[in-house]
């Protein structure tokens, strides 16, 4: 019965951080006001960008390097500043 205690608390804690995660998603889009140049009518675009990060990100690799390389690393790199 303890085992499904945890269980039970596990899972709620896991559902309340993916809620979470689905309403500040939703709140930066379409309720959050856009800076300039993205106004709008660019909630879509906005939308389309988020989408396209999550499904591919290799493709950021080469806008953002740090994301190829491990967390430890990038820590390491940040001690030598």
């Amino acid at each position: 019965m303890i085992l499904l205690y945890i269980l039970l608390g596990t899972l709620c804690i896991a559902g309340t951080m993916m809620t979470a995660l689905g309403t500040y998603t939703f709140i930066k889009i379409f309720i959050m006001p856009k800076t300039p140049p993205a106004d709008r009518t660019n909630r879509i675009n906005h939308l389309r960008i988020w989408f396209f990060a999550l499904d591919t990100p290799e493709k950021f690799i080469a806008f953002y390097p740090w994301l190829a390389r491990d967390e430890r690393f990038n820590l390491r790199d940040e001690d030598k500043r």
